[in-house]
């Protein structure tokens, strides 16, 4: 139930799945194929195997989940060092992750898989549910970079890829060959 209207918020997910449908067909969906395939045109090494694949072939390490807790006083100056840079703490953490990544596995390219809200429009924000996708974020020379660059690149790379967030990872990783992570 959703203020009370259960019909309601059926219809409007259903309404969602429908537009997204749609979408699938559209000239918009076809730029922004071309938008990720020319973004994603030479991907990185792959990092990590799957971590629902059965073969450890694919890639050097096995991935897995981590949840670091981060205390209200590092946050702090994370938003502290944001606010510095002009960006959100979004994207020092990103580039904390992709300085981290770079420099353990000795990548000077990364592409990291970001989960996104995608949710379009008030009327959906208003929706329960999850309304979710995934985004790649692909960041260039990660390892020769200040840390300062490398957040300034997360967040104008974020910005630049906004608009076209919504085609389907699962298209994405089938275009590029990756099809199953």
């Amino acid at each position: 139930y959703y203020n009370g209207d259960a019909a309601a918020q059926v219809l409007s997910c259903m309404s969602v799945a429908a537009e997204q449908h749609a979408y699938l067909g559209t000239e918009k969906y076809r730029r922004d194929q071309v938008y990720w395939a020319q973004q994603c045109a030479t991907l990185p090494e792959r990092l990590f195997q799957p971590f629902y694949a059965v073969s450890a072939s694919d890639a050097p390490t096995r991935s897995f989940r981590f949840t670091q807790q981060v205390s209200s006083d590092t946050f702090a100056r994370v938003e502290q060092l944001a606010s510095h840079l002009g960006v959100g703490p979004h994207a020092v953490l990103l580039g904390a992750l992709a300085a981290c990544l770079g420099l353990i596995y000795r990548q000077p390219d990364l592409l990291i898989s970001v989960a996104v809200h995608n949710r379009r429009g008030a009327a959906q924000k208003q929706l329960i549910g999850a309304f979710s996708s995934v985004s790649p974020l692909p960041l260039n020379q990660v390892t020769g970079s200040r840390f300062s660059d490398l957040v300034r690149q997360v967040a104008s790379s974020q910005k630049a890829h906004f608009r076209h967030q919504r085609y389907p990872h699962g298209d994405l990783l089938r275009d590029l060959g990756r099809a199953g992570g």
